[in-house]
């Protein structure tokens, strides 16, 4: 309950707070999800990479309505993410004895491991999803973190955005939908949290 939650962090020594991710990307991976079935792709990166006259189009153009439907997908629950976000923040700062370690999300599209491969319309249609992603996650989300840290001594910024950017085929499961981070991912953010905070290995 939101009671013993509250106690339980109140005297609690460290905080770790990782949030958000899903708020905008639950919506894209279902959308996503539906597109890679409705045309029988094996995996989501190959409507960038595959041959598509395999799965019936005649143009890359083709693709474009489906990339704005998925980035319009990663918009429509920003308003509300920025909302909780901004109520999270509030409340951790009812903890100033705690050591809050506050993680930027990550961009789940940051990027596709063969990208300067690709077409120019295929570029255009993976940067169609990717920057609107990058916009909204900024705006909505790790602007609101970053300001949270800036303004309170004891919380420890973590900026996963930037350390996973460049790196989604490597630190998450972009390929499979999958908003998880592979064990690479986990294994960045755990020496990243180590280092930045000061806490030891158990």
């Amino acid at each position: 309950s939101d009671t013993q939650v509250k106690e339980a962090l109140a005297q609690a020594d460290v905080i770790l707070i990782t949030v958000g991710e899903h708020d905008f990307m639950d919506e894209f991976l279902v959308t996503a999800d539906n597109f890679r079935q409705e045309f029988q792709f094996e995996k989501f990166h190959d409507v960038f990479s595959a041959q598509l006259a395999d799965y019936g189009f005649t143009d890359e153009n083709e693709l474009l309505p489906y990339s704005n439907a998925m980035a319009s997908a990663i918009r429509l629950n920003q308003d509300a993410a920025g909302e909780n976000i901004q109520k999270i923040n509030a409340e951790l700062a009812n903890y100033p004895n705690a050591k809050i370690i506050y993680q930027t999300a990550y961009n789940l599209l940051d990027n596709l491991h063969d990208y300067s491969t690709l077409s120019s319309k295929r570029q255009m249609t993976y940067n169609g999803i990717m920057n609107p992603a990058k916009t909204a996650l900024n705006k909505y989300l790790n602007d609101y973190i970053t300001q949270f840290a800036e303004e309170h001594e004891n919380c420890i910024l973590i900026d996963t955005y930037t350390g996973f950017a460049g790196n989604a085929y490597q630190y998450t499961r972009l390929y499979e939908l999958n908003l998880n981070p592979t064990a690479a991912g986990h294994a960045w953010m755990a020496d990243t949290i180590i280092k930045e905070s000061g806490l030891s290995r158990m």
